[in-house]
């Protein structure tokens, strides 16, 4: 089973010295000497060593060796087959299948995948392509991931808590999770690192206060996070809303023209009724005159209380 590790972000591996550097998702390591047939029908051998493996032709695929080592590029004669990994972008295999075969195998998304079928000792093989069984997939290609936001909705400036879950967990030294979000409104770390045996983790969002011009006159817009690891990505909706937009109306009116729209909280808008007015309620909708007839005083929730000589819900009924 291959036991290498793809780079996610190389930056954050270089970061982090508990998590083992590796090979691109593109590369492959050869142990020793392999031949593969090359497009013309010629020997070519690939020496020990790191390929990085790209697609040249419809059956032929280039192995292009890293920096180090003597190696020399080859194009390999290829074979295609096909594969059942949720891929978002190309991962090459190395594939040691008997004593004397090798393939190399490059998987594309869409279930397409090119294998070039080599052997150790130069002798030409006879070997049908290789069907990519799910063993020989590294183990974060066999894990779900799923996406959560905590909240996913909040006023523009407030914090969000993104949590990923691994199903089973993370095998091995752990596996990193890239992180996105297609806004500059809402701000995410390049990658999290889920360690070995753990199944879940969680990241911070950063959002920024939106303004009705920069979202087209919207009280709100929806950003998307993604999370990727082993070919699948997840996104989960942030919804972020303007400062000043939960206030409530009354026909259109902002706090029914009888009050003001305090912004002094980010997490909830309210409505501050103008004294004078005789208007209270959370959109300044209720008044002395208009809800208890001018017979009674009216709270916050809008129920009256009657003076004497009349009763009702609105003190619009005189008391015989």
């Amino acid at each position: 089973m291959l036991r290498h590790y793809i780079i996610v972000l190389v930056g954050l591996l270089s970061a982090c010295s508990t998590v083992p550097m590796s090979h691109e998702p593109s590369s492959v390591p050869l142990t020793q000497a392999v031949h593969f047939s090359s497009p013309d029908g010629s020997d070519a051998v690939a020496s020990p060593g790191a390929y990085r493996v790209e697609q040249t032709g419809p059956t032929v695929l280039k192995l292009i060796p890293g920096e180090e080592g003597n190696q020399h590029t080859i194009a390999v004669q290829a074979m295609r087959t096909e594969h059942e990994a949720p891929l978002s972008g190309p991962l090459a295999l190395s594939i040691p299948y008997t004593e004397d075969e090798h393939h190399v195998v490059l998987l594309m998304p869409g279930g397409e995948a090119l294998d070039a079928v080599g052997t150790y000792s130069g002798v030409r093989s006879r070997a049908a392509f290789l069907p990519v069984p799910a063993q020989t997939l590294p183990p974060y290609f066999k894990l779900s991931l799923s996406l959560t936001l905590n909240p996913n909705s909040i006023m523009g400036g407030a914090p969000v808590t993104g949590i990923v879950s691994l199903q089973p967990s993370a095998p091995g030294n752990g596996v990193i999770v890239g992180l996105s979000s297609n806004s500059g409104f809402a701000s995410v770390p390049a990658g999290l690192i889920i360690r070995g045996g753990q199944a879940q983790g969680t990241f911070p969002i950063q959002t920024a206060p939106v303004q009705n011009t920069a979202t087209g006159g919207m009280n709100s817009i929806t950003t998307m996070i993604s999370a990727s690891v082993g070919g699948q990505t997840k996104t989960a909706p942030l919804t972020i809303s303007s400062r000043g937009s939960q206030c409530p109306t009354v026909g259109g009116a902002i706090c029914n023209n009888h009050g003001w729209c305090d912004t002094s909280m980010q997490s909830t808008q309210t409505c501050t009724c103008d004294p004078a007015s005789g208007y209270v309620g959370p959109a300044c909708q209720y008044s002395n005159a208009t809800t208890c007839n001018g017979h009674g005083t009216v709270n916050y929730v809008g129920a009256c209380t009657c003076m004497q000589g009349f009763t009702g819900p609105y003190c619009n009924t005189p008391v015989q």
